[in-house]
């Protein structure tokens, strides 16, 4: 009786470290996943980037982009910087076209609203 005692204990001490052990991965893994998932900043913007946010005050939903492209996540921005060291044109429609806002390189921008579906970076520094 002793020696089953004796395993029954070591079962349940085994069972209960493994449990800790998966208590704690799933708890780094939400704080590792809620740490990059936070509210987006003007510091989400990476160098050599041209940023735009849903929000004012670099808040909101994020896009970025190195190249003139579609954009596909955002209707309005109504936050920008031009991190780029090119002026970049913002359209009002898909490929380019459309009214447009230029924005030479360096301009941040924390409360305007545009209505932003492309991005075109210019060959130049200039609007």
């Amino acid at each position: 009786m002793t020696a089953i005692s004796s395993i029954a204990q070591r079962l349940v001490y085994t069972f209960l470290a493994s449990a800790f052990v998966l208590v704690m991965l799933a708890v780094s893994a939400l704080s590792a996943h809620a740490a990059t998932v936070g509210p987006f900043t003007s510091s989400a913007c990476p160098a050599n980037n041209m940023c735009l946010w849903s929000g004012a005050a670099f808040t909101g939903a994020f896009f970025n982009t190195m190249t003139s492209t579609d954009i596909p996540t955002l209707s309005v921005a109504k936050s920008v910087w031009n991190r780029t060291a090119k002026a970049v044109r913002v359209y009002s429609s898909a490929g380019g076209s459309g009214s447009s806002t230029c924005f030479a390189p360096g301009t941040q921008v924390s409360s305007t609203t545009l209505t932003a579906r492309s991005v075109v970076v210019l060959p130049s520094t200039t609007c």
